[in-house]
């Protein structure tokens, strides 16, 4: 429910005993006075104009489980999972996604990602919100859609060639560990697996406008192209490489 974007739940007792007069008193004087702002520590939209720092990221174990903090989320998938699961069978298909997962965090490393959640092939990685890690990401992430070949072929151990998509976002969300975000609502997680699952497209990293200018490396501006607006944010695709 919430990862689609709800912000009230409706449980079954409510089917069975109906809503409570004050409940619908409350709503309909939420209604009658028009939208609010509720602001909660769970998630503060950030401001899209940010300035990182330039210090060096202490480690993922400085980061204190409960507490909101601002984070890049990149967004990865494994094009054509459906079509692969089919051609290679669970079991080899499980092995692909499980040598896949070292491959990233392998590749992003250099830039301190971490693996964060796991959903249906799909993967959310946290990297720290500094200006070097937002470069670092960027770089690591163009040079994997560049050697998606080799990727395929040497590290997947695949005999086709399988492509990626990524996305990449900036904003707040509480931090839990790994294998403990169950229990995470995040207006900004909810966004990035939208980006990543509805708008970015096959062979490129979209990026939306809260990616701060200064992580963009020196020259690569222009790789990125105006792809329009979505839900509320404009984003941008990065160019496609063509193979001969």
């Amino acid at each position: 429910m919430f990862f689609e974007g709800a912000s009230d739940y409706i449980g079954p007792l409510t089917a069975k005993k109906g809503l409570t007069k004050k409940r619908f008193e409350a709503a309909y004087t939420w209604f009658s006075s028009g939208p609010k702002i509720i602001t909660a520590d769970i998630d503060d939209k950030p401001k899209r104009k940010t300035q990182l720092s330039n210090s060096k990221f202490e480690g993922w174990k400085s980061i204190r489980a409960g507490l909101t903090n601002p984070f890049f989320f990149l967004f990865v998938s494994l094009a054509g999972k459906s079509n692969l699961r089919t051609l290679l069978g669970e079991a080899a298909f499980d092995t692909v996604k499980n040598r896949l997962r070292d491959v990233l965090q392998r590749e992003l490393s250099g830039a301190d990602a971490l693996h964060w959640m796991e959903t249906e092939g799909n993967s959310l990685f946290l990297i720290p919100a500094k200006k070097e890690n937002g470069l670092a990401v960027i770089v690591s992430v163009m040079k994997m859609l560049i050697n998606n070949r080799v990727i395929s072929i040497e590290d997947l151990g695949l005999s086709i060639n399988v492509d990626f998509t990524f996305a990449l976002h900036y904003g707040q969300t509480i931090f839990q560990a790994p294998g403990k975000t169950g229990a995470v609502i995040s207006e900004t997680v909810n966004y990035i697996f939208h980006l990543g699952t509805k708008k970015a497209e096959t062979g490129r990293l979209t990026i939306s406008e809260n990616i701060p200018e200064e992580v963009i490396p020196e020259g690569l501006n222009d790789l990125f192209v105006d792809a329009g607006i979505f839900e509320s944010i404009p984003v941008r695709h990065s160019k496609r490489f063509i193979y001969s």
